[in-house]
C-alpha cells in the first residue's frame, strides 16, 4: 500500500527501495548480450551451468574463508528460490523456524507456505541488533528443526563477528538443528575494521546451508541469480527441486554473473563507497535531528528509531509520506520487534538521503509537539 502510493507520486524522497543505486556494470552486461547472441539461449543443467560453479567455488574459498566443491554448489533464480528450495527441503508440516525480528519479511510467509511454523527470536537495539544465545535457547522444543540468521543483515545493518558465529553453529549442532544462513550481503561491509565470516567456516558436520546471491552486490537484481552450498544428500535434492520449480537459471543471466566474479572490481568498490559516504550523511543528519539511529556495519540499510512520534510505525510512514512527502519502509514488515523502528535504504542520491532523514527529524518533532 505505501509502495504504491509512493509510486504514483514524483514529489516524493524515496528511501524504502532496497535496490542498488548504480545500474549492472556494463561489462556484465556485454558479456550477457555476447552469450545469447553466441548462442546460449537454451536450458541449463538444473543447478547450474559448470563453470559458474567453478567460480563459485573459487569466489568461496577466497572470499567466504571455507571450502565448497563445485557439486556442492547449487544456482538459483535469485537468493529467494535457494532459500525456498532450502525450506522445502528440510521442513515438515508443523516443524518451528527460528526467524529473527527485526528480519527480512518474506522469511515468516515462506516457511507458512512449507507447512513450517515461524518463532521469531528478537534482536535488541541495545545488543546491536545481535542474537542472543541464551535467548536462542529458551525458544527450542521438540518441534524446532532450523535456525534462520541473515547477515549482513537486512534491515538493521549488523554484521556478525567470528566467535558469534561459531557460538551459533554451536547452538545449532547442540539442538541438532539446521542452520541456514543468508549471508547474500557478504561483500557489502560498510565499517573499515568489520568482517563478514561465514557460518560454514564453523561447520563440521554439514548442517550449516549458505545461500548467497549476485543481486546487491554486482547490482545485479533484476537478473536473478543465487547460488545455495549444500553438504551431503541435501545438495543433490536442491538441485532436484529446480525441476519442477523453474527448470534452471537462465543460462543468459549466468554468462553475466561468471563476467561479474571475472571482471573489474571498481563498478563494486564505487557503490561500497557511495554507501559508506551515505551512511555517514545520514548518521550527520539524525544526530542534527535527534534521532536515534543504530550505526549499519553492512548492507545497504539503516534503521531509525521512531518512537518518539507515537504513532505505530506503519501510520507513521503512512504521514510521514502524505505530509513530509518521504518514503521508508516501516519496521513492522521486519515482524513484532521493528514497531518502533523504520529502514531507510542509503541507495538513494546523497542530498536525497540528507533532505530525507532531516524531514524525518522534523515530522518526529512535530508529532511531539501535537501530542505533548
Amino acid at each position: 500500500m505505501l509502495f504504491d502510493a509512493a509510486s504514483q507520486r514524483s514529489d516524493v524522497i524515496r528511501l524504502e527501495v532496497g535496490e542498488p543505486s548504480d545500474v549492472t556494470p556494463a561489462h556484465i552486461i556485454d558479456a550477457a548480450a555476447r552469450a545469447a547472441r553466441d548462442g546460449h539461449t537454451g536450458y541449463g543443467p538444473n543447478g547450474g551451468l559448470a563453470s559458474l560453479r567453478v567460480l563459485l567455488s573459487e569466489k568461496i574459498a577466497r572470499v567466504n574463508g571455507f571450502r565448497a566443491e563445485p557439486d556442492e554448489i547449487v544456482v538459483t533464480p535469485g537468493g529467494m528460490n535457494a532459500l525456498y528450495s532450502t525450506y522445502l527441503a528440510l521442513i515438515d508440516t508443523g516443524d518451528e523456524v527460528l526467524l529473527p525480528t527485526p528480519g527480512f519479511p518474506n522469511m515468516d510467509e515462506m516457511v507458512r507456505l512449507v507447512g513450517g511454523r515461524p518463532v521469531f527470536y528478537e534482536l535488541e537495539a541495545s545488543n546491536g541488533f545481535l542474537p542472543d544465545i541464551e535467548r536462542l535457547d529458551r525458544l527450542v522444543t521438540d518441534h524446532t528443526k532450523v535456525l534462520f540468521i541473515n547477515t549482513p543483515a537486512n534491515p538493521t545493518g549488523a554484521v556478525f563477528g567470528a566467535d558469534l558465529m561459531a557460538a551459533l553453529v554451536e547452538f545449532a549442532q547442540r539442538h541438532d538443528l539446521w542452520l541456514v544462513s543468508d549471508e547474500v550481503y557478504d561483500e557489502m561491509i560498510l565499517t573499515p575494521d568489520a568482517a563478514h565470516t561465514s557460518a560454514a567456516r564453523f561447520d563440521e558436520d554439514g548442517r550449516v546451508v549458505t545461500v548467497f546471491s549476485f543481486s546487491k552486490i554486482y547490482a545485479m537484481t533484476g537478473w536473478r541469480v543465487g547460488y545455495v552450498v549444500a553438504r551431503g544428500e541435501l545438495a543433490g535434492m536442491l538441485r532436484t527441486l529446480q525441476e519442477p520449480q523453474v527448470s534452471c537459471p537462465s543460462t543468459i543471466s549466468q554468462k553475466g554473473a561468471e563476467a561479474a566474479l571475472t571482471g573489474p572490481r571498481e563498478p563494486i568498490q564505487h557503490m561500497l563507497e557511495a554507501y559508506r559516504r551515505r551512511r555517514s550523511l545520514a548518521i550527520d543528519a539524525a544526530s542534527v535531528g535527534e534521532l536515534e539511529v543504530i550505526e549499519p556495519h553492512g548492507t545497504l540499510y539503516m534503521m531509525l528509531n521512531t518512537s518518539a512520534a507515537g504513532l505505530p510505525g506503519l501510520d507513521f510512514a503512512m504521514y510521514l509520506l502524505d505530509i513530509h512527502n518521504v518514503s521508508v519502509a516501516p519496521g513492522t514488515v521486519f515482524g513484532p520487534a521493528g514497531h518502533s523502528w523504520i529502514r531507510i535504504s542509503l541507495a538513494a542520491a546523497d542530498d536525497a538521503v540528507t533532505e530525507g532523514v532531516r524531514r524525518i527529524g522534523e515530522a518526529i518533532r512535530l508529532r511531539k509537539a501535537v501530542s505533548g
